[in-house]
């Protein structure tokens, strides 16, 4: 009896862990969305990091599995490694794979773009140096921020074309899709339950 009660209590939390674990892999761009409220409306922006899951880092913790680009408004701003826990919904967003002109580094290249990033991580810029620009260099070598699917990415249009910098035209792959907003949705219900 005392089996049972025990496999039925851990199994889940082993189950869970598990699919946490091959969500994401090494190198992979996690979106987190920032909206007022969940509803199907575009987000207002993403909030972007790589996922580095149990990598031995210089200067991670074992309990961090990202690395992101901290805004101005936070305590400790900059390249750093925090938790995807505390980060809210997300999802993997790897939107430049395909890409032309884009192509993901192998493990080896995108730890040494860590690495750099974080010893080399500039001054926060809204334009110029933000968390997509970070993810974007250590993935794919090219710093960029296009804020895909999002009521921002309206503006940065708007940004890129008065400043001229329109001229390289970002073919997104035709069977790219964010996530959905009802699976969003659905997530954010489901962390308010447990």
């Amino acid at each position: 009896m005392k089996n049972l009660i025990f496999v039925s209590l851990f199994l889940p939390l082993v189950i869970r862990i598990n699919a946490i674990e091959g969500k994401y892999q090494f190198g992979d761009i996690v979106a987190f969305q920032h909206e007022k409220k969940c509803s199907c409306k575009s987000a207002l922006f993403k909030h972007y990091a790589i996922y580095v899951g149990d990598e031995s880092i210089e200067g991670k913790a074992p309990d961090q599995d990202i690395f992101h680009r901290t805004g101005p408004f936070r305590p400790v701003s900059g390249c750093v490694f925090g938790k995807l826990s505390e980060e809210g919904p997300n999802f993997k967003d790897n939107f430049l794979d395909g890409a032309e002109g884009f192509t993901a580094g192998d493990h080896g290249t995108i730890l040494g773009r860590i690495r750099d990033m974080r010893k080399n991580c500039k001054r926060y810029n809204v334009f110029t140096n933000n968390c997509e620009h970070l993810v974007t260099v250590v993935r794919y070598g090219k710093k960029l921020s296009v804020q895909h699917g999002t009521i921002a990415g309206m503006f940065w249009n708007l940004f890129h074309f008065i400043r001229g910098t329109d001229k390289q035209i970002i073919k997104i792959r035709p069977d790219y899709e964010d996530v959905s907003c009802q699976r969003l949705c659905r997530r954010r219900a489901i962390r308010k339950l447990n």
